[in-house]
């Protein structure tokens, strides 16, 4: 059975005790990474790209890029969009990418987001997507671009 939120919110409902139903959770190996550096590291290891590459791509400091995937440096919502679309997130990843950087979910109802949102359901890269954004005049991720 897959693990989808649904299922597991099901195996959860179902489950007769927290612990039995946390250890299945465990032993399942599905748990979500409960921190931005574990998660950045998760959609790392899926890539064949390196961290290196990630934080080039993604137009930021090296020192500082290195710090955001330790863990020691938190993140503003444009460099958590920029590290999404440097690792080529699904809109899926980057809500949780958001999330766990605690920043706000991209909002359809945003024009800015709109833009962002379809960069990432077309798959562009971190500069293509600043180049849909400033042609319609709206703040870019990057302020170097």
């Amino acid at each position: 059975m897959a693990h989808t939120t649904e299922n597991l919110m099901a195996r959860l409902e179902e489950a007769c005790t927290l612990d039995g139903y946390l250890a299945e959770l465990k032993a399942s190996g599905k748990q979500a990474p409960a921190t931005l550096s574990a998660y950045l590291d998760t959609l790392l290891a899926a890539q064949p790209l390196t961290r290196p590459e990630v934080i080039r791509e993604a137009g930021l400091n090296a020192t500082f890029g290195y710090q955001v995937f330790q863990g020691t440096r938190r993140i503003t919502r444009n460099n958590a969009l920029l590290l999404s679309r440097a690792l080529g997130c699904t809109l899926t990843q980057t809500q949780r990418l958001l999330a766990l950087a605690n920043q706000g979910r991209l909002a359809p109802q945003d024009p800015r987001d709109a833009v962002v949102i379809w960069c990432i359901r077309h798959g562009l890269s971190c500069q293509r997507t600043d180049e849909e954004l400033y042609r319609r005049g709206m703040g870019t991720l990057s302020p170097a671009r």
